[in-house]
């Protein structure tokens, strides 16, 4: 899995970049420290999660995942912040979750379980089924479409 840790405090970034890799520690995790940055980064290669504090000088988190949604709407957003009280504008944003920091294993794992939009590995061949989240089939690494809905 390819990860964004957005965060203006390098502090908070590399603990949270820490965790990310010991959950998934066969994926890659990149780093930036402003939303501009970020917004750069998600142009320049896609992101299956982006993990996003709220409260950044410039354009703030929020701004940042409604952007990210609308340029890549595959990408999970998963924010990290100290701010309890933008839980509602976050969900608004249609992000997968909403951690309050500090994080730890368990918080990221649990968010990486519930991400809306389904992580496929590039390392599963053939037919594979996901039932939890999103149900989905996947025939070497890519999505079945199915004519009608109730098909599938």
């Amino acid at each position: 899995m390819r990860s964004l840790v957005v965060d203006d405090s390098r502090l908070a970034a590399s603990a949270l970049v820490k965790v990310v890799m010991r959950v998934d520690a066969q994926g890659a995790c990149d780093v930036a420290y402003s939303a501009s940055d970020a917004n750069r980064m998600c142009m320049e290669h896609p992101y299956d999660v982006v993990f996003l504090d709220i409260e950044m000088p410039g354009a703030n988190g929020l701004t940042l995942a409604n952007r990210l949604r609308l340029q890549s709407p595959q990408t999970n957003v998963v924010f990290v912040t100290g701010y309890p009280e933008y839980a509602l504008d976050a969900w608004n944003t249609q992000a997968s979750c909403f951690l309050v920091k500090p994080v730890d294993e368990e918080d990221v794992r649990r968010a990486l379980d519930q991400l809306r939009n389904p992580v496929v590995s590039s390392e599963r061949r053939g037919l594979y089924i996901q039932c939890f989240g999103n149900f989905e089939v996947f025939y070497d690494g890519v999505p079945v479409a199915f004519e009608r809905s109730h098909t599938k």
